[in-house]
């Protein structure tokens, strides 16, 4: 994103409404596009996290197998790719 912004990012209001209007005049909308996705994508991790480090946690509370628990997450990782 600071590439395609001549080397300018604003580290004081990255989320404020005037620095992405700014963005949107100056950045090509596919890198516009790719760092949008990637914010989504960090928020999304951020609220799904607690979950996952619970379901995670409860498992090995009650004595699933390391092997079971990596079933389980190769089970939900590819339900979460799609």
């Amino acid at each position: 994103m600071k590439k395609a912004n001549n080397g300018k990012f604003n580290n004081a209001n990255p989320r404020g409404t005037d620095t992405i209007a700014a963005y949107k005049k100056t950045v090509p909308s596919d890198v516009l596009g790719c760092f949008e996705r990637s914010k989504a994508a960090h928020a999304n991790l951020m609220e799904n996290a607690p979950f996952f480090i619970g379901a995670v946690l409860a498992g090995n509370m009650v004595g699933l197998s390391a092997g079971m628990l990596n079933t389980l997450y190769a089970i939900w990782k590819h339900l979460r790719a799609y």
